[in-house]
C-alpha cells in the first residue's frame, strides 16, 4: 500500500505504521527512505489532527477494540480528512484462513459504516468488492477452508493463466467502482469516510 501511495502521490508525505518491529524492518527494506515509518499501536496513535488521509487496509479485523481504533484515527486526522478502510466481509465465510491470519471478525455488510459513524465519521462511499469471484470464495471457504489440515500456501499456487483471469475480473470491478457502481456483496468491504 505504501509503495502504491508513494507512486500515486510522489509529492505527498507518506507515513506508515506497524505494531511489530520486524514488520517495520521489512517495510523499510522494501520502501527505501522515501516513507516515514513508526512503530505504534493503532489503539494509541501519538498524533492529533496530523494527517489528510488515513488508510487502513485489512487492519481492523485484527483488533478486538475496532471502535477505539476508529476514534483514534478520527483524532489523528485533520478536520475534513479522509479515511479509507478495507475489511473482510461476511461472517459465514469464517474459515481456517481467518484463524491463521489472526482475525477477530469478518464484518457484516453495514457493520463497518455503523462503527465509522459512531466514531464521528461521515461515510461518503462504500461498496463490497471481490463480487465477481464471490462464488469461488464461498466454495473454497465452506469446503477446503474449513478443514483442519487447511494449507494456505496451496491456495496461493495456481497456474499463471488462471491468476491473470481472476485478476481481470478484479480489474473490471475496480473500473466499475471508480465509475460509482456499488456492489451489494463480496468477500471484502471498502468504506470511505470523512472527519467532520
Amino acid at each position: 500500500m505504501l509503495a502504491g501511495l508513494r507512486e500515486a502521490l510522489p509529492n505527498a508525505r507518506i507515513v506508515g505504521s506497524e505494531i511489530y518491529i520486524n514488520g517495520l524492518e521489512y517495510a523499510a527494506k522494501r520502501l527505501g527512505g522515501n516513507v516515514e515509518l513508526y512503530q505504534m499501536d493503532a489503539q494509541a496513535i501519538p498524533f492529533s489532527a496530523e494527517f489528510d488521509l488515513i488508510a487502513a487496509c485489512d487492519v481492523l479485523e485484527h483488533i478486538e477494540a475496532d471502535i477505539s481504533v476508529l476514534e483514534e484515527m478520527h483524532r489523528a486526522l485533520k478536520p475534513g480528512g479522509g479515511l479509507l478502510l478495507t475489511v473482510p466481509q461476511h461472517p459465514f465465510l469464517w474459515s481456517q484462513f481467518d484463524k491463521l491470519a489472526h482475525h477477530k471478525r469478518r464484518y457484516r455488510r453495514t457493520e463497518l459504516q455503523d462503527k465509522c459513524r459512531r466514531a464521528g465519521f461521515k461515510v461518503i462511499q462504500q461498496t463490497s468488492f471481490v463480487f465477481t469471484l464471490l462464488p469461488l470464495v464461498i466454495a473454497q471457504r465452506l469446503t477446503i477452508g474449513r478443514r483442519a489440515d487447511y494449507d494456505w500456501k496451496a491456495e496461493m499456487k495456481m497456474p499463471s493463466w488462471l491468476n491473470r483471469l481472476l485478476q481481470s475480473a478484479l480489474d473490471l470491478e475496480r473500473v466499475l467502482i471508480a465509475r460509482g457502481i456499488s456492489f451489494p456483496s463480496g468477500s471484502s468491504r471498502i468504506v470511505v469516510a470523512l472527519r467532520e
